[in-house]
């Protein structure tokens, strides 16, 4: 889902236009794999994308009459939050405001761990911020200079692995948003940490609406450092890409096992050929398996086998219908030979 919805983000100049008046340019959205969920068609036009909760690998829950909750995975800017093993830890979805506005802005979709973002661990100065999106913002202005806290919301306190980590720096700039809560929020901080200084954007009520307003958000963290920060000088780049390369190379399938297979199976199989991928199969589930080094320089080619998998019907329906198990590109081709001449195998007469 993440990777199919960073695709869409990076072909939809609105989108792109959105992220970048909030102080997020594409370089940065791509490093954190943000992504745009389009939806997909209904019968009276797009609508949100709603699917079982096993599917997500999540237990059923029904409603008073009995039926079974759907998952839902509303339309709206995509917010991954990607460990440094690179694994998927939450998806956050920012929902659009005038679509349902009863319902939360920001949408954690169900099974989402509840962990501090944090940006740049190996910092001595730190941004608290609410969104994930005003870290990224942060980060892009000044990521060769502080670490970013991202908690959700203003009354929200940090894990303790946050906590740890704040606890041993030399200064912590609290932006957090000024509301009906703000003094008890400002309260808690300064009596959980000595070096806080409370220092709220000159325009808006976050970094983002500051960017949007014309504030230099560089310029306003480094008016709030230290002298002995000041001395850094910026990088050329907010960001760096890591340059993708493949790990191995492609080669055609067994040419054996190609036979009346459908061009979508033959296709991914192609894909996965060469490389350290497996898709596991089980119960519950239904996931693509590769090393996160390997997934880091090769996202391309991960969403090519991730659409390939997840949006091709025929190809998504003839997997499930295998034996639970791992699969390579050979034991796919094999495992669907396999099963499709047991289907076509005569039944035994009855005696």
């Amino acid at each position: 889902f993440i990777l199919w919805a960073h695709n869409h983000l990076l072909k939809s100049p609105d989108s792109l236009k959105y992220l970048k008046g909030r102080g997020i340019n594409q370089e940065t959205a791509e490093l954190f794999k943000l992504g745009l969920n389009v939806g997909e068609p209904g019968k009276n036009g797009v609508k949100d994308i709603f699917r079982p909760r096993v599917s997500w690998g999540l237990p059923e829950e029904y409603r008073e009459n009995g039926k079974k909750k759907a998952l839902w995975i509303p339309r709206g800017i995509v917010i991954p939050m990607i460990d440094e093993d690179g694994s998927l830890n939450r998806v956050r979805i920012r929902r659009p405001e005038n679509r349902y506005p009863e319902k939360p802005k920001y949408w954690a979709v169900p099974g989402s761990s509840g962990a501090t973002l944090i940006i740049g661990k190996d910092k001595q100065a730190f941004v608290i911020v609410e969104s994930e999106l005003d870290a990224m913002a942060v980060y892009q202005a000044a990521g060769d200079l502080v670490g970013v806290v991202g908690l959700g919301s203003s009354s929200t306190r940090p894990d303790d692995k946050a906590a740890e980590l704040l606890r041993s720096s030399l200064v912590i700039l609290n932006t957090l948003d000024s509301d009906g809560t703000a003094l008890k929020d400002i309260i808690w901080w300064r009596d959980h940490f000595s070096q806080v200084d409370r220092w709220p954007v000159s325009s808006g009520k976050d970094p983002g609406e500051a960017f949007a307003a014309g504030v230099d958000l560089r310029q306003w963290i480094l008016a709030g450092l230290p002298p002995r920060f000041k001395m850094k000088t910026k990088k050329k780049s907010g960001v760096v890409k890591a340059e993708k390369q493949f790990c191995g190379q492609v080669q055609e399938p067994d040419p054996g096992l190609q036979e009346n297979i459908p061009p979508g199976m033959l296709n991914l199989s192609k894909l996965m050929q060469g490389h350290p991928v497996s898709i596991i199969h089980q119960a519950d589930q239904l996931k693509i398996e590769h090393p996160p080094e390997w997934s880091s320089a090769n996202w391309d080619l991960l969403t090519q086998i991730s659409q390939s998998l997840y949006f091709d019907a025929e190809v998504f329906e003839a997997i499930n219908r295998l034996p639970f198990g791992r699969y390579t590109a050979q034991k796919i081709l094999a495992a669907y030979n396999e099963e499709a001449s047991n289907k076509k195998a005569p039944a035994a007469k009855a005696s």
